[in-house]
């Protein structure tokens, strides 16, 4: 298990379910974690997206480093 190291916050953002099929269709992972929080994840990273309000998204995850 990796600690978080990437943290941040999107204002004004698409609702997370949307967000994450954004993701999705970029070649992520996506799928939902909870009835509220989505977790997208590629090669390299794994985030965990969060909405606080309807128009508010923020988000924490870890950067994985290459060997």
């Amino acid at each position: 298990m990796l600690d978080n190291n990437v943290y941040g916050r999107l204002p004004h953002a698409p609702r997370v379910k949307v967000l994450a099929e954004m993701f999705a269709r970029a070649g992520w992972r996506a799928r939902a974690s909870s009835w509220t929080e989505y977790e997208i994840e590629h090669e390299w990273v794994c985030i965990e997206l969060v909405e606080p309000s309807s128009d508010e998204c923020v988000f924490n995850g870890s950067l994985i480093h290459p060997a």
